[in-house]
């Protein structure tokens, strides 16, 4: 973002002449805001060139945060319910491992 507001002065509602160091931190403060969902808002981009950036990070963010986690805990869950289903024949116990070789609460082998 530093480089729009760089190329584009004005892009950012603290459009100014030249970029100090604290608007740098701005910058960076507004890419993490944007990328991790939180978006609160203080920090805004004015030009289409930033909307655009900022539509595009945010679909970055989403993409690294929100689907990787939905598929780990779709992933986890499978599993969950695969365990749950292996029962002993011997004791009907279930949630056994599912490399299982033996009941783990009665020895047999499954």
């Amino acid at each position: 973002f530093e480089l729009i507001e760089h190329l584009s002065p004005g892009s950012f509602e603290f459009a100014m002449e030249t970029l100090p160091k604290e608007v740098g931190y701005k910058l960076g403060y507004f890419s993490l805001v944007t990328l991790t969902t939180v978006g609160y808002g203080d920090i805004s981009p004015q030009t289409n060139l930033g909307q655009m950036v900022a539509a595009a990070i945010m679909m970055l963010g989403y993409a690294i945060i929100a689907i990787p986690t939905g598929i780990v805990t779709m992933e986890l869950s499978r599993a969950r319910g695969r365990m749950a289903v292996r029962r002993c024949v011997n004791c009907s116990e279930g949630g056994h491992d599912l490399d299982a070789a033996h009941c783990k609460w009665c020895g047999a082998r499954l």
